[in-house]
């Protein structure tokens, strides 16, 4: 599953174009590993195929997440911040890299951007007319938003399937993450690629709650929350819009 790491973060460059516009599947040894809290030890544990097809179901069937973390591209450290809806109708996106950060909060087809100044200039804006627009947000209905979605991350992600060698090489073991109940996918062995560690539910919805990637070229932390029921966003006040 060496697709893995280029679909998060190409998913996570996407994220990034659209602000300034304006796998092997998992490692070996788990901290805290043997019977999750409150399970059985005699508990059959999925196979890892198995444990993963059920991951991509419900990633496919989500309405909504939130993932936080950090993900690396050609060497750049990518903050991911993101949450809402599937398909962006209403979400909040936090991006920043190289000193710009910029808020986005999507509702009902509308953006409302707040950046810093850095961003606003680095966007084109004019000094003048960056500083301001302050700390305000900037309201506009031609942003595309359509990669910048937790939908367009979760189906990357769900695309990824195993391999013949994932088939012998990933393995399943009971855990938890943060006293919440888990299986732990990991590698047998090893890869130039990263080891890869995800970390799925084991309440029997089977969510994605935590993919890590550990050396390589893309080292990658998320955390995968709120799945089904992130609380809807509002638009900003009409105080906090510039040019209202």
């Amino acid at each position: 599953m060496k697709i893995a790491v280029r679909v998060v973060a190409s998913a996570l460059v996407a994220v990034t174009v659209i602000g300034l516009s304006g796998c092997s599947l998992i490692p070996g040894g788990l901290s805290g590993s043997g019977p999750a809290a409150g399970a059985s030890s005699t508990q059959a544990i999925p196979g890892a195929e198995e444990l993963w097809t059920a991951a991509q179901a419900s990633m496919k069937a989500a309405t909504s997440v939130e993932i936080k973390g950090t993900a690396t591209n050609n060497g750049t450290t990518i903050p991911v911040d993101m949450a809402g809806a599937r398909d962006g109708s209403n979400a909040k996106v936090t991006v920043s890299q190289n000193g710009w950060t910029a808020e986005i909060i999507m509702v009902s087809g509308v953006a409302y951007v707040k950046g810093n100044e850095a961003y606003w200039t680095m966007a084109g804006v004019p000094q003048e007319r960056a500083q301001a627009i302050g700390t305000k947000y900037v309201k506009t209905t031609s942003m595309d938003v359509s990669k910048m979605t937790v939908g367009a991350m979760l189906d990357g992600l769900a695309t990824i399937n195993f391999n013949l060698v994932d088939k012998v090489n990933i393995k399943v073991d009971q855990g938890d993450l943060a006293g919440v109940p888990a299986y732990v996918l990991s590698q047998r062995l090893s890869t130039n690629q990263g080891d890869l560690k995800a970390w799925v539910s084991a309440d029997g919805k089977a969510n994605l709650l935590k993919l890590t990637v550990v050396g390589g070229a893309n080292p990658t932390d998320l955390d995968f929350s709120d799945w089904n029921s992130v609380k809807p966003f509002s638009a900003p006040p009409a105080d906090q819009i510039f040019g209202k």
